[in-house]
């Protein structure tokens, strides 16, 4: 994870995912147990939606 801002009750993430060229944008609710410089994964219960960049 390169960055986190707080939003309310919930946070967006920037994350940098190897095999990918631009970082993703991931919005996670509740607290956000790791800080930016920290490894960390990504699993998703339920509905998500994907909105691919401009």
């Amino acid at each position: 994870m390169t960055g986190i801002r707080f939003h309310g009750h919930d946070a967006l993430l920037t994350v940098t995912v190897d095999a990918l060229a631009a970082p993703l944008l991931v919005r996670a609710q509740g607290p956000v147990p790791a800080r930016p410089g920290e490894r960390v994964g990504l699993s998703v219960t339920g509905r998500a939606t994907l909105h691919p960049a401009p």
